[in-house]
């Protein structure tokens, strides 16, 4: 049977709800219970989602992409690499109509290199943002576990409930976003 749009948002609703309980409850065992099923129904409803993208995209597919890549010189990399940190041996350029593409004999290579250390500073920002992401959710789970949830720990969840972005809009309660 395939998955639905109604049943991905129905799992997200059963989710946000072992979230609430999780943050009403007091019993630590039964906040670790309630943590151990959010997991497992957090796996099974990315594995929906992804199922349900999969196939979305094959009666779907979308247009191809118009642009080109341009391959970076090992010193253009080197030079991105000391300043960000990021490894980009490749840059995408979108190019719709393709008049980027015509005028690159004219391009100078120094344009090029501006606009990858500015791919690669957005990467390296994403990048910071998605570990400090990580290293939050990990010390929260410890902290669950361990029953030591701090009230910065409870603030900091009430501002990311806050954010559409945050976990996909899972916790999202605020309008919708477009």
């Amino acid at each position: 049977m395939a998955t639905t749009v109604e049943d991905i948002l129905q799992k997200q609703q059963y989710l946000i709800n072992l979230a609430q309980k999780i943050e009403e409850e007091e019993d630590v065992d039964v906040k670790i219970q309630i943590a151990k099923i959010m997991a497992e129904e957090a796996a099974q409803l990315e594995k929906d989602a992804l199922k349900f993208e999969a196939d979305f995209l094959a009666e779907h597919p979308p247009p191809p992409k118009q642009g080109f890549e341009v391959v970076l010189t090992p010193d253009q990399t080197e030079r991105i690499y000391m300043e960000t940190s990021i490894e980009l041996k490749t840059l995408w350029i979108d190019d719709p109509v393709g008049t980027t593409n015509e005028a690159m004999l004219f391009t100078h290579k120094d344009h090029i290199e501006a606009l990858a250390l500015e791919h690669a500073r957005k990467l390296a920002i994403e990048k910071a943002a998605h570990e400090e992401a990580v290293r939050f959710a990990n010390e929260c789970i410890d902290a669950i576990e361990n029953g030591e949830v701090t009230q910065e720990m409870l603030d900091l969840i009430e501002e990311l409930k806050k954010d559409p972005k945050f976990l996909n809009g899972l916790l999202y309660k605020g309008p919708p976003v477009k």
